[in-house]
């Protein structure tokens, strides 16, 4: 299955959730991120049961401090 992360196309396994595409990303620890798909912020509790569907279009978003 076919999604983009942060417009870079990637082949999933179908019934991956984002919970798991962070973890293959190496992101175990999410403060300081957000999660977006489709142009939507997914809250933090929905990491887990939030399945992605062919076409998704997912972005992580760092937050970062600045001067």
């Amino acid at each position: 299955m076919h999604i983009k992360l942060n417009d870079q196309s990637r082949e999933i396994e179908a019934g991956t959730t984002l919970e798991v595409l962070l973890f293959e990303q190496g992101l175990t620890d999410t403060r300081g991120f957000a999660v977006a798909v489709g142009g939507r912020v997914v809250p933090k509790s929905q990491l887990s049961s939030r399945v992605l569907t062919e076409g998704d279009e997912v972005l992580l978003i760092r937050a970062s401090q600045g001067g």
